[in-house]
């Protein structure tokens, strides 16, 4: 019985309230996530520390909305005004503990069909909230 109110109390808007805020990973990016608890719509704007990118790029995305530790993914095209580099990252994910553990991809424009075996990578990110 004590275990049935224990799940209760983990309710979902209190999944989605957590996973709003200001997030840093192990290289010092920074993504800024508004959660939208009725729709499970991730919204707001990431800010990378790692290669040519500058300023803040538009992040979007939905969460799994029935759950207490709700798996995610939020896209960053990597275009604003200060430039555009031509690619795109997703970050697919699961928030577990007040972390949000990622595996991402990066997908580059590539010139020719030949090309594009080299056009993605992958990675993984680990954020916390600040």
């Amino acid at each position: 019985m004590i275990l049935f109110f224990a799940l209760l109390s983990c309710t979902f808007a209190s999944a989605c309230y957590l996973m709003s805020g200001v997030w840093v990973n192990e290289l010092g990016s920074i993504a800024y996530i508004q959660a939208h608890s009725k729709t499970g719509e991730l919204t707001g704007y990431y800010t990378t520390a790692v290669g040519n990118a500058s300023g803040n790029y538009e992040l979007r995305g939905s969460f799994q909305v029935d759950a207490c530790d709700p798996t995610f993914a939020f896209v960053v095209t990597w275009q604003n005004a200060a430039g555009q580099s031509n690619s795109t990252t997703a970050w697919s994910g699961v928030f577990i503990n007040g972390t949000l553990y990622t595996t991402w991809l990066l997908t580059s424009q590539v010139s020719s069909s030949a090309d594009v075996w080299q056009a993605t990578k992958i990675g993984s990110n680990v954020f916390y909230k600040q």
